[in-house]
């Protein structure tokens, strides 16, 4: 059985600056064009959820270890993934991949897998993209009856917390809506008045 493992790769420290970044990653375009224009700030959390090449490695060496089994990495950047799987034969993709850009970017690449027909591992486009997107989680969530505590989405300067969330007692979290891994949540996140 050939086993298709796709990952998005880390590059060897993303704290590093975004000219040496890009210098790792210039084959792959998408990933080279926007990591220039970041800081070193910045690139840590475009790669946080992106794996180091040992847990790679060790998720290639599990799957291997089956004698009956062929593991291939892809790297799920667009320059490298879509050719690959179209135009290699894998028995089934093993999907660990993160995505790139975009507010559904869990979401792409088993969206390209049901549209070439490949079988894989995980959740399908619909589940990947609802979870990434923390506001349309947590109203499923409540309309099923499943306790959530109360939140707001907020995309301009907000005066006080009262304005926005009536009622609401301090501390509260502050956290971007389409991240996961803790992603672009720091310290500052934990807020003790407006």
């Amino acid at each position: 059985m050939r086993v298709g493992l796709l990952a998005n790769i880390k590059p060897p420290d993303a704290a590093l600056s975004s000219r040496l970044v890009s210098a790792t990653v210039a084959s792959h375009s998408s990933v080279a064009s926007v990591a220039e224009q970041l800081s070193a700030s910045q690139l840590q959390d475009l790669f946080a959820e992106w794996d180091a090449p040992e847990t790679v490695n060790a998720v290639r060496d599990a799957l291997a270890s089956h004698p009956d089994v062929t593991v291939d990495i892809i790297e799920a950047v667009p320059e490298v993934a879509l050719a690959r799987l179209q135009n290699e034969r894998f028995d089934i993709i093993f999907n660990i991949a993160e995505g790139f850009l975009g507010s559904a970017r869990e979401a792409q690449f088993p969206a390209v897998l049901e549209m070439l027909g490949l079988p894989y591992t995980g959740s399908g486009p619909l589940t990947l993209a609802i979870a990434l997107d923390k506001a349309r989680t947590k109203e499923i969530l409540s309309y099923h009856g499943i306790p959530t505590p109360r939140f707001t989405t907020v995309n301009h300067t907000v005066l006080s917390v009262e304005t926005i969330l009536p009622g609401a007692v301090f501390p509260l979290v502050v956290k971007p809506l389409s991240e996961g891994s803790s992603k672009g949540v720091r310290n500052s996140s934990f807020v003790t008045n407006d």
